[in-house]
């Protein structure tokens, strides 16, 4: 399966309303991953996709139904990926 998203398939906070719940969220949660590394933002048929990398495959990525949701489990992906690296885990995909 391909889960490769060129950068240009993806719309960085397509709708203002999407900005500002991303603001808002990382206005709530300043120390979290989405706050701290602000990764992209896109909507794709209602589900929402925050990604930061190059692709699906090779990134970090949070899906949600919403965008709190989708930058909630960012969040946790990351902070996954970041104690798996600590610990000398290597993540397969």
């Amino acid at each position: 399966m391909n889960n490769f998203l060129p950068l240009g398939g993806l719309i960085r906070h397509s709708d203002p309303w999407m900005k500002d719940r991303m603001e808002h969220y990382c206005t709530l949660h300043p120390r979290s991953p989405s706050a701290v590394r602000r990764p992209k933002l896109s909507r794709r048929r209602g589900t929402f996709i925050v990604l930061l990398g190059h692709s699906l495959d090779n990134g970090i990525v949070g899906i949600g139904n919403t965008v709190e949701n989708a930058l909630r489990a960012f969040d946790l992906q990351y902070l996954r990926a970041f104690e798996a690296k600590l610990n000398g885990i290597e993540t397969v995909r």
